[in-house]
């Protein structure tokens, strides 16, 4: 089962390359009839990496969340449904695949140079909270990715109207259609990391009798959480839009960064092992 997990991970890799390279094609060069062939290629890739979470799982005995590896397998997943969710309802934004499927590539190619050995919970892992916990903030992490490259698209659609690059505009959804899914996935994904935060604050007091003890990755946490804050309550209260609360992502996602990858590489902490 090991081989068949890590074969059907490394195809699901080559999957979304290839994806990669068809939706470049098609949205810069184009051609007719070719638009479904790189959303097969995802849904395919996306199917093989499934099957190999599953494996995971049955020989784990526990979801797929206690290692680097395993989390960062876990968070290209869900970021890649997310997508073929939005897919699904607002179709116009799948150009938005350019950026989120070339970053699936990039997790998990980083993750197949991570030691992907099963390795026996350590006591502070070995509580149900790990498992509601690490994914409601892999799933915040996911939504506020997409995010991020909604307000890459905003700000590249700016550029194409100031330099009237019609041919450029048509290629990536309106102004105003990535400002609204930018407000979108800051709302899913700042409720998720609400909740993965508190669930998170009940666990270390179980665990360590303090609901909160300055960790570095629980610091960068509570500041990528207070960023959001600001632009929910900007866009919602204060009214505004477009450029400014998309700069407020941005900056918002360089911090989720910091927490995802910087403190487990630069920073140490109780979160490292994660």
């Amino acid at each position: 089962m090991e081989k068949i997990e890590f074969f059907l991970f490394e195809i699901s890799l080559l999957l979304y390359l290839a994806a990669t390279v068809l939706y470049i094609i098609d949205i810069y060069f184009g051609i007719k009839n070719f638009g479904k062939l790189p959303l097969w290629k995802i849904f395919t890739g996306f199917s093989c990496q499934t099957i190999s979470l599953i494996i995971r799982c049955i020989r784990e005995g526990h979801p797929p969340v206690a290692t680097l590896f395993e989390t960062l397998s876990l968070f290209s997943w869900i970021t890649v449904i997310i997508y073929l969710i939005i897919l699904r309802f607002r179709p116009g934004h799948r150009a938005i695949g350019l950026f989120i499927i070339p970053l699936a590539c990039i997790i998990n190619a980083c993750a197949i140079c991570t030691d992907n050995e099963i390795v026996p919970l350590m006591p502070a892992l070995q509580s149900f909270w790990l498992f509601i916990h690490v994914p409601l903030c892999l799933l915040g992490y996911g939504c506020l990715t997409i995010a991020f490259f909604s307000a890459l698209i905003y700000f590249i659609q700016e550029k194409n109207l100031k330099y009237k690059n019609i041919r450029g505009f048509n290629r990536y959804p309106s102004l105003m259609a990535a400002d609204e899914l930018c407000y979108t996935m800051v709302t899913a994904g700042f409720t998720c990391l609400t909740m993965g935060i508190i669930s998170g604050s009940i666990w270390a007091n179980n665990a360590w009798g303090s609901y909160w003890s300055w960790d570095p990755k629980e610091t960068w946490s509570l500041v990528t959480w207070l960023l959001f804050a600001v632009y929910l309550h900007a866009r919602y209260m204060g009214g505004w839009r477009g450029r400014r609360t998309n700069i407020l992502i941005i900056i918002g996602f360089i911090c989720l960064l910091i927490t995802f990858f910087g403190v487990n590489y630069f920073f140490g902490g109780l979160h490292t092992y994660i």
